[in-house]
């Protein structure tokens, strides 16, 4: 408590007196802002001149996270939804990737963020409107609700500004939840059908909330029918994930290893999230004073209870998709609950400081609603230009310090250098997935790639991950390398990106030079080395007799491996990497396949 109470002093003191006055009187103020609200939406952001396929995000730092999810859309466009990625932490499978919904990042791909968060939004006050038609609310009454719906900052935030590809499945969740509390079960299944389909977190939490209710008004039998057929998607989902015994790297990921894979202030609470819950228990506090149904308190505290966890104790989604499902049910308890008490405390919740919402702080008076088209052509352009004198297929390993996700701060901007990669097959490493598979190595031996390393060290570690680019941002280890006789090929100077890049300085890149280096020693994805060719969920490569072929990349129990008729024994190295080993005992070539079969090992 009082390490909250010193942040909070600190927040207090880094607010100007606008911005502070702007959180004590957000209501008010955001409420009268409501015409400037959808005029700067039309004009910034929706304007037919605006939209294009190039706009990627609405916020700097979003604009470059969100290239990973085009970037995961575009590995299962080339790969299949059960396919093997060669360009993911050293070689990974999608089938464990419960939580990726192909139909969703499909639509998320082909429309683009501008023209998918507005469908969802549609969607979503679409089914708003329906409710409150179904409920006879006066039609003035009910344009007036949507209207500051719309404008409020706890719709505005995580639907728009932080949109991912999991937005468009909250869409339906008001039509599952009313459903269910007005006792239309073949509906409510429907729409949890639908939600499944389209996201695996969205369908979790909605299926909890759904369970808790029908727990609450003593009607549990018909809560498991509704969730029945999402359960049962739910478990076609994770049965790769199960069965291939990845549950403990993925905790690790979560926040279950976070004292070694994560900063130690990652999962705590935050003054930020005290005060959403303010406002949230609040409206909580008024359904009970207003004697409102006990069930609809207890929906509204599970999910509550779990984004506190989620916080403090155990990561389990993203604070933005909390902040969704508190949108979607305190909307719907507010049409079925029209009340003057109840519609007051709505508005406190939904129209909250956006400061508590955003992913970093910016000024409220002159900024909101927060949200601008922001189009990556001319860095895109720019980084393409730069990254032409690397070859296709390459593996290029990035300076690592520590094992925190943050990447020294670079985490954002790499992400964006993945999306461009993977159209020439390029590898990035180490990135998000090789924490997965290889969490041990990473910590241990990945952590070895910097300055304070010597000659012999750096070239066993390139050699073990088959690397054939380093790419740094300390000048005193790009000195080293030099010295050592490393070939620079390309530099990228942090002034030419801030010149590229929108709003480069609220993106807290390091102000540091990036340099690729090739090592001056020979490098080989498959050792003994020989040609490997790959292609989409393929392998193939010449063998010599009796050798045993070691190919990097991440062994999976899915490979399959042929020579003429004959099948051949893939297992994993004994290394310290968990790579794809093969005895071979005659000469001639060597295919490995892929199974894409969701049932398959």
């Amino acid at each position: 408590m009082i390490r909250i109470i010193k942040k909070i002093i600190h927040l207090i003191k880094f607010f100007s007196l606008r911005n502070r006055l702007a959180i004590l009187f957000s209501q008010p103020l955001l409420i009268l802002l409501l015409p400037r609200t959808y005029w700067r939406l039309a004009k910034n952001v929706f304007h037919p001149q605006k939209i294009g396929s190039d706009v990627i995000g609405f916020s700097p730092h979003m604009s470059l996270i969100l290239s990973w999810y085009l970037r995961t859309a575009n590995c299962v466009h080339k790969y299949g939804r059960n396919g093997y990625v060669f360009e993911d932490g050293l070689g990974l499978s999608l089938k464990e990737r419960f939580w990726l919904n192909s139909i969703a990042l499909k639509i998320y791909g082909q429309l683009k963020i501008q023209k998918f968060t507005l469908l969802a939004s549609l969607l979503l006050l679409s089914s708003l409107c329906l409710i409150g038609w179904h409920e006879k609310i006066p039609t003035y009454q009910l344009i007036i609700f949507i209207t500051l719906c719309g404008a409020s900052s706890l719709f505005l935030i995580p639907f728009l500004r932080l949109a991912k590809p999991e937005t468009l499945s909250w869409s339906f969740a008001p039509l599952a939840f009313y459903a269910v509390f007005t006792g239309h079960y073949y509906i409510a299944g429907i729409m949890c059908l639908i939600i499944s389909i389209a996201n695996f977190t969205t369908t979790l939490l909605v299926s909890i909330c759904i369970l808790t209710y029908a727990i609450a008004s003593n009607n549990i039998l018909n809560g498991i029918f509704v969730i029945f057929t999402s359960s049962l998607k739910l478990g076609y989902d994770l049965w790769p994930f199960f069965k291939n015994s990845l549950v403990k790297g993925i905790l690790e990921i979560l926040g279950g290893n976070k004292p070694k894979s994560r900063h130690d202030d990652f999962l705590r609470l935050r003054p930020n999230d005290l005060y959403l819950s303010f406002f949230y228990l609040l409206y909580v506090a008024t359904l009970i004073f207003s004697q409102k149904s006990l069930a609809y308190v207890l929906v509204l505290l599970i999910p509550w209870i779990i984004y506190i966890n989620n916080q403090n104790l155990f990561r389990f989604a993203d604070s933005n998709t909390f902040f969704r499902l508190f949108f979607i049910l305190t909307s719907l308890i507010t049409l079925l609950n029209p009340t003057p008490l109840i519609f007051i405390s709505y508005l406190m919740l939904i129209f909250l400081s956006p400061l508590c919402l955003l992913e970093v702080i910016e000024d409220v008076v002159d900024h909101y609603p927060h949200i601008k088209a922001y189009s990556i052509k001319k860095p895109k352009e720019y980084l393409k230009k730069v990254f032409s004198p690397i070859p296709s297929h390459s593996r290029i390993i990035f300076e690592t310090h520590n094992s925190e996700k943050n990447m020294s701060g670079f985490s954002t901007l790499l992400f964006f250098f993945e999306s461009l990669f993977l159209e020439k097959g390029t590898e990035l490493i180490p990135m998000e997935w090789l924490r997965a598979t290889q969490m041990n190595y990473f910590i241990n031996e990945f952590t070895k790639i910097n300055q304070y390393s010597n000659q012999a060290t750096i070239k066993e570690k390139c050699q073990e991950i088959g690397a054939n680019y380093l790419l740094v941002y300390s000048e005193k280890f790009a000195q080293q390398l030099r010295e050592w006789n490393y070939q620079k090929t390309l530099t990228i100077k942090w002034r030419q990106l801030k010149k590229y890049f929108w709003n480069f300085d609220r993106l807290t890149i390091p102000e540091k030079n990036l340099y690729l280096f090739k090592p001056p020693f020979a490098i080989s994805l498959i050792e003994p080395s020989t040609h490997l060719l790959k292609q989409p969920n393929l392998l193939k490569f010449e063998a010599n007799p009796k050798t045993q072929y070691i190919i990097k990349y991440n062994y999976h129990p899915s490979w399959q491996a042929t020579q003429g008729q004959k099948k051949i024994t893939i297992k994993p190295s004994n290394g310290k990497l968990s790579f794809i080993t093969l005895n071979i005992k005659k000469a001639g070539s060597v295919i490995l396949h892929f199974n894409t079969n969701h049932w398959s090992k």
